[in-house]
């Protein structure tokens, strides 16, 4: 008798697919370990695909470093990011995945995690995240050399109980980086084990048909740290 393979729990343990991307450098590495839903959006499949990840290396890091059940598996990984480069040559035309790739190929952790935010159309089902609650389900952090100043706020909020958002968390990655103890934001309610961002029949509506005027009228975050200054003149660790 053949049985059925459970469906994985991993869904509950990161942010929505459209989860706001902080203003803080993301490694190859801790966008699979804490934002792997967002391999959904065609930007994101590329960067990892452009800077030699595949389906095999990136479902090794997953289930490594989290505790998934059952284990996801490689050709699940391949369908998710190859179901997402199609949706973005259907969405952006034939040049966008080129055109693209080359760009994720030289650019720095900074550089890359700019082109991953929020494009305008994506932007209405945008949603914010408690950092704590990327802690569910982890079995351990991104290391020195695969992870960065990221990792380092993530492990900063859980230790300290800290209330910061994937919104706010740039202000605990400064002041690590400049040497200083960030400020504690306290939360009346008790530390999540993870978050319901489901989106709302509006947005679901608003998404499915394209309509991307509010999205467009939201003011563009394209840099770290919270500046808004254009990142070719911003400067970066």
């Amino acid at each position: 008798m053949i049985s059925k393979r459970g469906y994985h729990n991993l869904d509950k343990m990161v942010p929505p697919p459209y989860a706001q991307i902080p203003l803080v450098p993301l490694t190859d590495t801790e966008i699979i370990v804490f934002f792997f839903n967002a391999l959904a959006r065609p930007m994101v499949s590329l960067r990892l695909y452009a800077r030699g990840w595949g389906p095999a290396s990136i479902c090794d890091v997953i289930n490594s470093h989290r505790i998934i059940e059952p284990e996801y598996l490689r050709n699940t990984v391949s369908v998710k990011c190859t179901t997402a480069i199609k949706l973005g040559r259907r969405k952006y035309g034939d040049k966008w995945e080129d055109t693209n790739r080359a760009l994720f190929t030289d650019l720095t952790d900074d550089r890359a995690t700019d082109n991953i935010r929020l494009l305008p159309d994506e932007r209405l089902l945008e949603t914010d995240y408690d950092v704590r609650a990327l802690c569910t389900g982890l079995r351990k952090y991104p290391n020195e050399n695969d992870g960065g100043i990221f990792t380092d706020s993530v492990k900063w909020c859980k230790d300290n109980n800290a209330a910061y958002k994937l919104s706010n968390i740039w202000e605990v990655a400064s002041e690590l980086h400049a040497g200083a103890t960030p400020r504690v934001i306290s939360s009346q309610s008790p530390e999540p084990s993870m978050q319901d961002d489901s989106l709302t029949p509006k947005h679901e509506e608003a998404a499915m048909h394209g309509d991307g005027d509010d999205a467009q009228s939201v003011a563009w975050e394209d840099s770290v740290f919270g500046n808004t200054i254009q990142p070719e003149n911003q400067e970066f660790f």
